[in-house]
């Protein structure tokens, strides 16, 4: 056999092999666009839950708006009625629907109104006000359920229940809702099909005809159409289930138009009584004592808000009692001086042997976790808004994390509702919104309370391993347009800045090459051989120039950060040290403030009381007056 006859084997086996191949994919893996009634035609019938094995049959199943919801608790039908469980409508309906098992309380909230259920209960409460009900709430081990008709009247929805294949299918009324009849006549005037029509057409699996059959639809029954799929059409028919249909089947379209439900009220802000942006301070209070010490009581020129720090948990009792260092008398000096209190609430503790203590997690935890604790600080905070004559409260709980973000919120929602009824200002201060806490949910928490009070300092902290600014421009700048681009409200955002810096030293280590962080002593305080240098030391403004220049070091602007900065090297005891300061002064506060005016903010607040130069009040004074 030569050469060439070996080739042209070849290629004849090349094309026999195409041709097998092009007619396997032909009948087997047909186009599913593809609708031609001379490809391969699958006519297996299969049961819809044999097929699809993942949906359980013997629990009540979910659908909405065609597509089957996999849910982690399904439906109850209790009494012949249908009930829902809370974590599916806080899901998939309503996310402020907040169940709570340990207290047994189901909580919806709005901007207004805080609606409270207990399970089997002939009532319930709309902002504390008793109503009776129809249909009581069940529960059915560690789950709340809700009465399918409560769900249809207070939301756009249709819910209909299936029991021949055990479906709750579901209906958006604010969505467009496209219905046809089956119609087997290819061509209207067909005799032939009329005298012979066919007596059902096939539901698929899949889209394509090779694909088995889950449910027959019989002419002039009606479905819903989900979504167009080529040649056929994704449908949902009466009974729940839903497949793939030819399209050229389907007639008779109607169209169900939306309806436009009632926009979810929206949170009306309680504004401040005086006109312009908000200026406000907090001021540092650490015993009942220091509050009352009217050398402390002092007026900075264009300051409109003070926050003192009057409010703690108590340690002893441990059940959210509020232990309150304020007084009458601080409130009616600063009313009398034109500025108004929002006394500060911390996830802290207090005990008469140790005195405030720092933020912790427990202290969070007890405040935020348990509905009825949270029900007592509330009444407490309201009942001092009205005995003290507050014009609001600023929360700064810190110390919660990622298992207490949605109580947090549920929180300020459940606090928000009486203090807009009483005319108080609801703020709350949240970390400077870099992309790493963007799981602390800025947005919900924007539609809670009036005002973000962004802390946006400690861009370098004292237990930082390298030293740097305490708050660089485009550390507040990148988080500010972050806040901006996830949906918060401008005129909610309060920006905070630092009237303190940090002074850092560092030792160069002559093994590695590198400079280093003096290591931390006890308390913060120097170690004893490089005494008085220290790893990190947080001072004033005014402090921190000083400690600079009296080092005998120049200060340099940095146009990247928008400050200046200095590093002095110098030796002590033989080990060289680098002593670094990141300047905050009126020149990069300036830069920091003109954020405010180009995005149309609500103002400044400084951390703290006591330590900016006395030139920035009237300095900033004037740069939000313009």
């Amino acid at each position: 056999m030569n050469k060439k006859t070996i080739i042209s084997i070849s290629i004849v086996a090349a094309i026999a092999l195409i041709a097998v191949g092009v007619l396997i994919f032909t009948i087997f893996f047909q186009d599913s666009e593809n609708g031609d009634e001379g490809d391969f035609v699958n006519m297996t019938e299969v049961g819809f839950f044999q097929h699809f094995t993942h949906l359980n049959p013997s629990n009540i199943l979910i659908t909405m708006d065609g597509e089957f919801i996999g849910v982690p608790t399904p439906p109850a039908l209790i009494n012949g009625n249908i009930y829902l469980p809370a974590d599916f409508l806080r899901t998939h309906v309503d996310r402020y629907i907040f169940w709570e098992a340990d207290t047994n309380r189901l909580t919806i909230t709005s901007p207004t109104e805080i609606h409270r259920f207990t399970p089997n209960a002939a009532t319930f409460t709309t902002n504390w006000v008793q109503h009776q009900i129809v249909s009581p709430i069940q529960r059915v081990g560690d789950m709340a359920f809700v009465p399918a008709d409560m769900v249809a009247a207070n939301y756009p929805l249709i819910l209909n229940f299936q029991p021949e294949y055990n479906i709750l299918i579901i209906e958006s009324l604010e969505k467009v809702r496209h219905t046809y009849s089956a119609n087997f006549a290819t061509d209207a005037d067909d005799d032939a099909n009329d005298e012979n029509p066919l007596e059902w057409t096939p539901i698929r699996t899949a889209s394509g005809l090779q694909h088995p059959i889950i449910a027959r639809l019989v002419q002039d029954e009606r479905v819903t159409l989900i979504r167009h799929a080529g040649a056929f059409a994704f449908v949902q028919n009466q009974n729940g289930l839903t497949g793939y249909v030819l399209s050229e089947h389907l007639m008779h379209h109607s169209t169900t138009a939306p309806i436009t439900a009632p926009p979810r009220p929206r949170r009306q802000i309680t504004r401040p009584g005086f006109e312009g942006n908000i200026n406000m301070v907090w001021h540092l209070v650490t015993s009942p004592a220091s509050a009352a010490n009217r050398d402390n009581w002092y007026t900075m020129q264009g300051v409109n808000v003070l926050s003192p720090t009057w409010l703690y948990f108590c340690r002893p009792s441990m059940d959210g009692t509020i232990i309150n260092f304020g007084n009458r008398e601080y409130v009616t000096w600063a009313h009398a001086n034109g500025m108004e209190v929002w006394p500060m609430i911390s996830d802290a503790f207090f005990s008469p042997e140790t005195g405030p203590e720092v933020f912790t997690n427990e202290a969070a935890r007890l405040a935020l976790m348990n509905a009825e604790t949270r029900d007592f600080i509330i009444n407490q905070i309201m009942e001092m808004i009205h005995r003290y004559n507050w014009d609001g409260v600023n929360v700064d709980y810190e110390a919660w994390t990622v298992a207490e973000v949605d109580h947090f919120i549920q929180f300020l929602r459940e606090l928000s509702v009486p203090m807009s009824q009483a005319g108080a200002v609801l703020s709350v201060a949240v970390f400077n919104p870099l992309h790493f806490n963007q799981w602390r949910n800025y947005p919900d928490t924007a539609a809670a309370v009036d005002f973000l009070t962004i802390m946006a300092y400690d861009e370098h902290y004292g237990s930082s391993a390298t030293p740097g600014s305490v708050s660089s421009f485009p550390f507040v700048e990148t988080g500010l347009l972050n806040l901006l681009d996830w949906g918060v409200a401008p005129h909610q955002i309060v920006i905070g800045l630092p009237t303190y810096m940090r002074v850092w030293t560092e030792q160069f280590n002559t093994t590695t090459g590198n400079w280093e962080l003096l290591p931390p002593g006890p308390g913060g305080n120097p170690l004893p051989e490089f005494y008085p240098y220290r790893r990190t030391r947080s001072v004033g403004m005014q402090f921190g120039y000083n400690i600079i220049r009296g080092m005998g070091g120049q200060f340099e602007w940095d146009y990247i950060l928008r400050q200046y900065v200095a590093h002095v090297y110098h030796t002590h005891n033989g080990v060289e040290l680098r002593t670094s300061a990141w300047l905050n002064d009126l020149n990069s506060t300036e830069e920091k403030l003109s954020l405010i005016g180009r995005h149309n903010l609500a103002g400044v607040v400084w951390w703290r009381k006591g330590l900016a130069l006395p030139a920035m009040w009237p300095f900033a004074h004037e740069i939000l007056s313009k």
